[in-house]
């Protein structure tokens, strides 16, 4: 049986600060394919193009899709109409290339998604959502859901809707989580709905209400390597992504 090709968006080092020869580099956490490969899928990294046609073939070529994370935010512009102040901006090559990425697969090839934290707020833009540019916005505690040095442990607990795709897929209504996020989701995009919280109300997943699979997670289940329900997550995409 053939295993599915999941395409996974890469992340930019712009400035090429660490590189040998001082060059821009693209690069993806080895967690993000490790876990595509223990499910059972074939990892393709991607690399950003500009071109319409050529971003269409690379995806027609594609069985399912990974977003993953970044640690540089998405321009305001995108989802608010104009620029505010922000420190960090991902890098608008790779912004581009991933709302772009977003919008054909799942128009033209209605692939199979699976977005992860940077990967839920760019899912939630592509299709028309908003994000709060930091958690403290809407009177949260950034600290609770911004915690880098805890890569590998469950921070915090989140609710999930028995009823939802993710529900039925997790046999959980509560799950602890790590998190490493200062902004979250706002306005949910249409055609989604919000299916996990955690406990101060910041949205933490979000599912499609359609027929295929499209689920954006705050959290980082590849970074849970000993924790096998979160690897259920990408079990699931490639599932789909096999049929």
């Amino acid at each position: 049986m053939r295993k599915p090709l999941i395409g996974i968006n890469s992340d930019l080092n712009d400035s090429g600060k660490g590189h040998l020869y001082r060059h821009p580099y693209l690069f993806v956490y080895t967690n993000y394919f490790d876990a595509i490969t223990q499910a059972g899928g074939i990892p393709v990294l991607l690399p950003f193009l500009e071109d319409d046609d050529d971003v269409v073939e690379m995806i027609s070529r594609l069985d399912g899709l990974l977003l993953i994370g970044c640690l540089g935010d998405i321009d305001p512009k995108i989802y608010q109409g104009q620029r505010a102040e922000a420190e960090n901006l991902m890098p608008e090559r790779r912004q581009n290339f991933d709302l772009k990425l977003i919008k054909r697969a799942m128009t033209d090839e209605k692939l199979p998604v699976l977005g992860i934290c940077s990967g839920i707020q760019l899912l939630n833009v592509a299709c028309g959502g908003s994000l709060h540019q930091d958690i403290t916005d809407c009177g949260k505690n950034s600290k609770k859901h911004m915690q880098l040095e805890r890569p590998q442990e469950l921070v915090h607990p989140i609710s999930v809707d028995p009823n939802s795709g993710l529900g039925r897929l997790l046999q959980v209504e509560t799950l602890g989580v790590n998190s490493m996020h200062h902004q979250a989701i706002a306005e949910v995009a249409p055609g989604f709905k919000v299916v996990a919280r955690a406990d101060d109300g910041i949205i933490e997943a979000i599912e499609f209400e359609g027929d295929e699979f499209i689920l954006g997670v705050q959290w980082h289940p590849e970074r849970l390597p000993n924790e096998t329900i979160h690897q259920r997550l990408f079990q699931r995409l490639v599932e789909h992504s096999s049929q």
